[in-house]
């Protein structure tokens, strides 16, 4: 059975209703496994189906230099930008606020600056893909988190926490 067929049949079943999906199924002679793989691979149709396609696309290649290219680039900075600044904002207050310390990177005491590192890097992570995601370049900044993870974790790890994009780019890029 083809995907293109069962992905089809499901968008043509949304239209009319729940109960035409077995019976369209069963008049083009599809067994109903078909459909249900159809459905967990992305039959989706839905809003949010839409943005993560959009977003998960592979990003833009511009010629280098071109000023197509330099606007990625800031735009890729931004994000950047934002989401370091945001976890260290999210950070501090919360080690003020939750176990009293207060101090910085340079001036110490040592307990906030190893507290500090351990916290702002799972924080930094999930905004990253968030804020990246938002900005439409999911997988981008998927590769990006992976990348960062990688050398601190097993790769056994990492590649399970990766998204089906991810994912399938990180396997493309090691073979």
């Amino acid at each position: 059975v083809e995907m293109g067929a069962a992905l089809a049949l499901l968008r043509e079943a949304r239209r009319r209703g729940r109960n035409a999906v077995a019976l369209a199924a069963r008049a083009k002679g599809m067994p109903m496994r078909a459909l249900s793989k159809a459905r967990e691979d992305g039959g989706g149709d839905g809003m949010f189906a839409r943005f993560m396609a959009w977003s998960a696309r592979e990003p833009p290649q511009h010629r280098r230099y071109s000023a197509a290219w330099f606007g990625e680039s800031v735009y890729v900075c931004a994000v950047f930008a934002l989401v370091g600044s945001s976890s260290a904002m999210l950070v501090r207050p919360a080690l003020r606020r939750t176990i009293g310390l207060e101090g910085s990177l340079k001036d110490g005491p040592w307990s906030y600056r190893v507290l500090s590192l351990v916290l702002v890097s799972p924080i930094y992570t999930v905004l990253l893909l968030f804020t990246g995601t938002l900005a439409g370049r999911h997988r981008f900044f998927a590769r990006v988190a992976h990348r960062m993870w990688r050398r601190i974790l097993p790769a056994s790890v990492t590649t399970r926490v990766l998204c089906k994009p991810a994912r399938y780019a990180a396997k493309r890029a090691a073979s």
